[in-house]
């Protein structure tokens, strides 16, 4: 009876500790949303790791300095991002995010509505979450 109990309860904080990660991850996704759709280059400094490498669905790689001075500058605006089916996998002190997500804005090409798969790895660091890894590719259609 006891090692059931035990075992339930292990089993309980163990769930609870999953969702407190996913909430974490939630939270430094929405964190990132926040600040490039206000062009805040604070908040960037702080949810994007320093060693960011950034890969953009037309293939182009930013660092973090490229990436924060493109969206700060305005090459690259960020009207709106919907996420879709988001799933986070996490364990310690690494996380991934994958998800659907509609981003709409103006870059370099003109003004861009794209659908997308959305990659995105999340590194725990100095006791906050920071984007190590983003990748995106375009697909024709959010799946329903």
């Amino acid at each position: 009876m006891i090692r059931r109990l035990l075992a339930s309860t292990l089993l309980l904080a163990g769930c609870a500790l999953a969702q407190d990660l996913t909430s974490q991850i939630q939270a430094a996704e929405n964190a990132w949303i926040a600040a490039i759709k206000a062009k805040d280059s604070a908040a960037l400094g702080r949810v994007l790791a320093d060693d960011l490498i950034y890969v953009h669905s037309g293939g182009v790689v930013d660092s973090k300095a490229q990436y924060i001075a493109k969206v700060t500058s305005g090459k690259q605006v960020y009207k709106g991002v919907d996420q879709f089916k988001v799933k986070i996998r996490a364990e310690g002190s690494v996380a991934v995010a994958q998800y659907w997500a509609r981003m709409r804005g103006i870059n370099a090409t003109g003004d861009f509505d794209d659908k997308l798969v959305v990659a995105h790895i999340w590194v725990k660091s100095g006791g906050a979450w920071r984007l190590v890894y983003h990748q995106t590719t375009k697909v024709p259609e959010i799946p329903k």
